[in-house]
């Protein structure tokens, strides 16, 4: 959503089964629809600046605890299935 700057995106998640032992194939779908939070752009593109930082650096990057922390509660308000 970044990339093509648009407010709203939709992420579908296709899941499998490795211990499927039949051939039909049953293969659950959703779809999920992500409201943009400048807030959240600020910190992601903030990450990864970090990031670029550590690697010229040649020191090794970690995701910052707290910031992941915030965003796993707060991407629960940001995340609405609208199908599966």
């Amino acid at each position: 959503m970044i990339c093509v700057d648009k407010p709203l995106g939709y992420l579908g998640v296709l899941s499998t089964n490795p211990t499927q032992t039949t051939e039909e194939l049953n293969l659950p779908l959703t779809i999920h629809e992500i409201k943009r939070s400048p807030e959240f752009d600020a910190i992601l593109l903030g990450e990864v600046a970090r990031f670029w930082e550590c690697k010229k650096a040649g020191k090794q990057f970690r995701v910052s605890r707290k910031e992941s922390m915030y965003w796993e509660l707060r991407l629960r308000y940001q995340v609405r299935k609208i199908y599966g």
